[in-house]
């Protein structure tokens, strides 16, 4: 999932710096987004990587 995680922050990395730089992100680069949270999401809710308290 390394790889994963590549591709989810260049896509975090790359909206936010358009966003600095005073443009809009794409339709396709928010989606893009959303379907790798998707990803994460699905491979990672079973885990407890974060303590619940």
């Amino acid at each position: 999932m390394n790889n994963g995680f590549s591709n989810l922050n260049e896509l975090i990395i790359n909206i936010v710096v358009k966003i600095r730089l005073a443009d809009t992100p794409g339709e396709g680069e928010i989606n893009a987004l959303y379907r790798e949270l998707d990803v994460f999401f699905d491979a990672y809710k079973d885990e407890d990587l974060v303590p619940k308290k």
